[in-house]
């Protein structure tokens, strides 16, 4: 018998419990088939994604390529986020509600201007020099990528639609501006693998690309009008709206084959007298080597920057008197070889050679060795290897701007060649110097050249206070450090650079032009060679030239030139850029944008509108 304090339990409740249970049942099936129904959808949409965030990244690329010639990087990119952030937006708002009436108009209108992208960017590069540095990649950027990206938020709203919530599809205009930036480079890499570069290196190539997206994306919307239905879901015609739509979003077949024609995309004639000798895309972009035959030079050219060039045309007339007048055909080896330099400061950074030295803590048979950072065309190496014959070692992040060199500016082929990051490889170098047991053996190189100035700006983080740590390790103890740097002096992006240079060399240090510095500007752009030692016992000094070092007359106009040009270096105290510091490389990115827009405006001085910008 059951204790009597034991509850008996009535039919109810146990129907009761089993309905509770099986209601438990239901809501855990529910739960986990509503998870697996998002996961399915997630995996659903995530092909038709992915592809249309590369559409927009390749077509991002194609544009970067392309314009950088014409803007600079700096410029071209400086307010790319903004407009990113304003396309989301218009593309939210016509995703979610817009009344257009007759609501067919914008989508065929962006159509056409996605296509058209050849014909928008040549008419928008003629007018460069008008529109300046500022409002001129604003309105490329606006008018050649806007209606690409609207086209592909678009295609993306359409399709995934029925497979995401509500709130998900609040966030998809957002997608590309959150993962192109990130696209982007990885594709830039790609194209940069030895069997896609040889065919990428033709302007002609990026161009027809430009119409490959809008082509693509718009067969999307024709195949599955994917055209956000809110933008005829209120027309009373919407059958007749969806068909002038999708004939409007076949538009660009027609345009893509056009761009497949040479004529089309073939670049548009240089001035009189100008020929574009070679191109080649590398890491930091288009690559070009031009020569102007009416005055007379050759010149290196990456992006809206000149690395260098030779007065190729003075260098034939003195051949052709030194044979008696006899015009004969000389080689450009030739040629190349008794050229002089069109930029006078990269003679000026071969007075490294000038500073006196106490020579203690180089072994006497021991031949004197040189770094090079930065190539450009290679006027100081070339000088180094062939006149000074010293050991040299060069270290350039793009190899196109070496063969470039070799081919068509004399380079003679260095004793050691490294085409890599400048900081990873001095790094590498450093380490290696510090595993030396004895400190006297630490240290290989005389002499370092250090110029990667390009384009309005430097990279910062070859300025840090810790690169320049590994560029004192590589270096003797008696050395000369040479860094090329152009800019206002006492600007702040200028003042922080030269101040962790000082400060990385305990003062020892003393800046020169090239030229007098001019008085009647505020704040003058200046280039200038800074000339440092580790060398604790000695300060900067020269020797007077010898005919060995002044082996041509520009030269020898340098070097007995320049100590009249000084320019001032701040103190050691203060702020310095760090890797990971208050300031850091990101700090003088920001600092340079306006040093790298006034350089924008110095190169369009130097060579005509046309040339920069009829090369692509």
């Amino acid at each position: 018998m059951p204790p009597k304090s034991a509850a008996r339990k009535s039919p109810a409740d146990g129907k009761a419990k089993a309905g509770s249970g099986n209601e438990s049942d239901v809501q855990a099936g529910a739960g986990e088939e509503a998870q697996h129904h998002g996961v399915t959808s997630i995996l659903a949409v995530l092909p038709l994604t992915s592809f249309v965030l590369i559409l927009l990244s390749l077509h991002t690329l194609a544009l970067l390529t392309t314009l950088s010639p014409i803007y600079g990087s700096v410029p071209l990119t400086l307010h790319l986020p903004k407009i990113r952030a304003a396309l989301a937006l218009v593309s939210l708002a016509t995703c979610l509600r817009v009344p257009l009436k007759p609501n067919y108009i914008l989508p065929a209108v962006i159509v056409v201007l996605g296509a058209s992208s050849i014909f928008e960017l040549r008419s928008l590069a003629a007018r460069s020099a008008w529109l300046g540095p500022t409002w001129g990649p604003v309105c490329s950027w606006v008018v050649l990528h806007g209606p690409v990206e609207v086209l592909g938020i678009w295609a993306l709203f359409g399709a995934v639609k029925p497979h995401l919530p509500p709130y998900a599809l609040l966030l998809l205009p957002l997608l590309p501006a959150l993962t192109v930036p990130l696209l982007t480079p990885l594709l830039h890499r790609l194209s940069l693998f030895p069997s896609l570069a040889s065919r990428l290196s033709a302007p002609s190539t990026w161009l027809q690309l430009l119409a490959l997206p809008p082509s693509v994306l718009s067969l999307l919307l024709s195949s599955s009008f994917s055209v956000p239905p809110t933008l005829i879901s209120s027309s009373p015609h919407a059958k007749q709206t969806a068909q002038r739509l999708r004939l409007a979003s076949l538009l660009p077949i027609g345009f893509l084959f056009l761009h497949l024609l040479p004529e089309t995309v073939a670049p548009p004639a240089l001035p009189a007298g100008h020929r574009i000798l070679a191109r080649e895309v590398g890491p930091t972009g288009m690559v070009f080597v031009g020569e102007d035959e009416a005055l007379g030079f050759r010149y290196l050219r990456a992006e809206h920057s000149l690395l260098g060039g030779l007065w190729v045309g003075p260098a034939r007339e003195a051949l052709e008197k030194r044979g008696g007048g006899v015009r004969k055909e000389w080689t450009d080896d030739e040629v190349v070889r008794d050229a002089e330099s069109i930029y006078t400061t990269f003679l000026l950074q071969e007075a490294v050679r000038l500073v006196n030295r106490p020579r203690s803590d180089t072994p006497p048979n021991d031949p004197e060795k040189a770094l090079i950072i930065g190539l450009g065309i290679g006027i100081t190496p070339s000088a180094f290897i062939a006149h000074h014959h010293l050991n040299t070692t060069i270290v350039e992040l793009s190899p196109p701007v070496y063969t470039l060199a070799r081919a068509h500016f004399g380079l003679p082929e260095p004793d050691v060649l490294a085409l890599e990051d400048a900081r990873s490889a001095v790094g590498r170098w450093a380490a290696a110097e510090e595993e030396k047991e004895k400190e006297e053996e630490r240290g290989t190189y005389d002499y370092v050249v250090h110029d990667v100035f390009t384009g309005g700006s430097v990279p910062g983080s070859l300025f840090t206070r810790e690169a320049w740590a590994d560029v004192r390790r590589v270096m003797r103890g008696d050395g000369v450090l040479a860094v090329n740097f152009a800019g206002a002096a006492s600007s702040p992006a200028s003042t922080l650079v030269l101040r962790t240079l000082v400060n990385a060399f305990d003062g020892n240090c003393r800046a020169f032009s090239d030229h007098a510095i001019p008085t009647d500007e505020e704040e003058p752009f200046i280039n200038m060679v800074i000339f440092c030692t580790p060398s604790s016992s000695s300060t900067i000094t020269f020797r007077p030239p010898t005919a060995t070092d002044a082996f041509s007359p520009m030269r020898s106009h340098v070097f007995s030139t320049f100590h009249s040009h000084e320019v001032a270096l701040p103190s050691v105290d203060g702020e310095l850029l760090e890797d990971k510091g208050k300031a850091n490389p990101g700090t003088l990115e920001r600092l340079q944008r306006e040093s790298a827009v006034k350089h924008w405006a110095v190169m369009r001085e130097v060579m005509g509108d046309e040339v920069w910008w009829g090369a692509v």
